[in-house]
């Protein structure tokens, strides 16, 4: 059996280092790295992407000794059709541990034709650290190392960059400059500094979706009969993929991902698909969850294969999600209908209790934005989605049908609802809950009839157990 090696592939060759990649996760590699490539495919980039580590891993080992090469596999529906589609990633140069190979890491600031930075070090990623700025000292936050690395840049005087991070908090290219800058204060770079990083570096506020489960055993035994390669770093993905760029027209220029068709959107308002993903996919995913799961189901793809449910969670995007949202309501009704068939794919085990992560706090942003909405238009709560809040906090309970329930939240979310579940009134339960302005940003029994559906759908829950 082959290793992956780019003496294998003579068509391949050597271009630019053009990004900078913060992160080698399956996602970051499965979804940007994967649009780089094909756009290196239809030549219209013709760059390199040199991934930064900050933490050894075997991950690391493996891509370095396969050359950056790996392949990623495309699986699932598209418009009720099977789509199964392999892809060799060659646009990947290779792995440098910044920590470890210090000087490695400062000389990327100096290529050239650098235009991008990249990151994917998850929502705890961006985060500031009273760190010293001393010589040949690395920072340990991604933000101190970008920083570090601009400012090799300027002293170069070199070109500025264009930072697309993809971690999914809000406004996170805004969040990641804030950071920049306080390290400059923090460093005391200098004003000429801190101006070219605000007048000169463009920070992107982006949008990233795909359903990155990663990859398995079997996966890599695939690869392996398709192609006869061993590939110790394949990648699985949906077929689905979206990503929404705030960037002046300049941005685009440099990266035309769109110009190829590829679902790249160039705005200048990320709010619009913020709320339209925040609403619909992931408010469906918290809505389902744990009406799912109390039905005794345990995966989303499951869910749609059962009629009770799948006709819950359509009622619910349909006519109490959608309704609610700003903008063309085709686009919108196209928008859920790609959704729902992302969740129906078979090649995908979404656990419901992967979900579960956190639910409360999702609850609060996904689901009673819409709540708080659709009553107002409709001067009633939505059913679907009230049922949707009592079998949450059913399932905070913490069991259920004489079965524990593992609880993945914060220490003080989960105390609160075992002391609230001492209670021995169902009212009393839903009374407790809804005023608790912690958890719902304000005192939801204040609002008219909020008390009463909870309590009601509270009873039929129970009475199903």
């Amino acid at each position: 059996m082959k290793s992956l090696k780019r003496t294998h592939f003579s068509h391949i060759q050597s271009k630019p280092v053009k990004v900078i990649q913060f992160g080698a996760g399956n996602f970051v590699r499965g979804f940007v790295d994967w649009i780089f490539n094909i756009m290196n495919e239809k030549q219209i980039f013709e760059g390199h992407v040199q991934i930064i580590q900050s933490v050894s891993s075997s991950k690391d080992s493996h891509l370095n000794a396969q050359d950056g090469l790996y392949h990623v596999i495309e699986k699932g529906l598209v418009r009720g059709k099977i789509k199964e589609q392999l892809r060799l990633i060659s646009c990947v140069r290779n792995t440098i541990n910044a920590q470890e190979e210090g000087q490695r890491f400062l000389e990327i600031a100096k290529y050239e034709k650098l235009q991008f930075v990249v990151s994917n070090t998850t929502e705890a990623g961006i985060v500031f650290e009273e760190e010293p700025f001393e010589a040949g000292r690395i920072p340990k936050t991604f933000p101190g190392k970008l920083t570090l690395l601009l400012y090799e840049r300027f002293q170069e005087k070199l070109g500025p960059l264009v930072i697309l991070p993809c971690e999914l908090i809000h406004d996170n290219g805004n969040t990641l400059r804030k950071q920049v800058l306080q390290y400059c204060r923090h460093w005391d770079l200098g004003p000429a500094f801190t101006d070219w990083i605000i007048n000169e570096n463009i920070f992107c506020n982006t949008l990233v979706d795909r359903i990155v489960p990663g990859a398995f055993d079997e996966i890599t035994e695939e690869v392996r009969l398709k192609t006869g390669f061993l590939d110790l770093m394949p990648v699985m993905v949906e077929p689905y993929y979206f990503w929404a760029i705030e960037a002046p027209p300049a941005v685009r220029e440099m990266l035309p991902a769109d110009k190829c068709g590829l679902n790249v959107k160039y705005t200048d308002n990320l709010s619009y698909y913020r709320e339209r993903k925040v609403r619909i996919l992931n408010g469906a995913h918290t809505a389902l969850m744990a009406v799912g799961y109390l039905h005794g189901l345990r995966h989303v793809n499951a869910c749609f294969a059962d009629e009770k449910i799948r006709d819950f969670i359509f009622k619910v995007v349909f006519k109490e999600i959608v309704p609610t949202l700003n903008g063309d309501r085709t686009e919108l009704n196209a928008f859920a209908d790609q959704v729902i068939e992302r969740f129906t794919n078979p090649f995908i085990e979404h656990r419901l209790l992967s979900i579960s992560l956190n639910s409360v706090a999702k609850f609060r942003v996904r689901i009673l934005p819409t709540i708080l909405r659709y009553r107002e238009i409709n001067e009633l709560l939505p059913d679907g989605l009230m049922r949707s809040f009592a079998a949450l906090i059913v399932f905070y309970r913490g069991h259920w049908r004489q079965q524990q329930i593992e609880l993945r939240d914060e220490p003080d979310v989960v105390t609160f609802f075992r002391k609230v579940w001492n209670e021995t009134e169902i009212a009393r339960v839903a009374t407790l809950v809804l005023e608790n302005d912690k958890l719902w940003g304000s005192d939801l029994g204040q609002i008219s009839g909020m008390e009463a559906a909870l309590s009601s759908h509270l009873i039929s829950i129970l009475s199903e157990e």
